[in-house]
């Protein structure tokens, strides 16, 4: 069994949520890292279904990350105009 990778999913999971429920865009990164730390565990257990899973939420993090950055870059040139 993988205890030590799954607890560390689970506690940066649970930071990850706290940091996107108030609205910091570091939350994007955390999401990115413990994705991306879930498909290794996953596919080194052979569930590879899950771990495929696991990419799709990889993806999503990733395009969150580039959407908040862009709303940001937005609208910090929106206040110097």
């Amino acid at each position: 069994a993988a205890a030590m990778p799954d607890a560390f999913g689970l506690v940066f999971s649970v930071v990850a949520q706290i940091l996107m429920v108030l609205e910091f865009r570091e939350n994007w990164v955390v999401w990115l890292i413990v994705d991306a730390a879930y498909v290794a565990l996953y596919w080194s257990q052979d569930l590879k279904f899950t771990s495929l899973l696991y990419v799709l939420f990889t993806g999503i993090a990733l395009r969150g990350w580039i959407n908040w950055r862009k709303l940001e870059s937005e609208s910090a040139g929106s206040q110097v105009a």
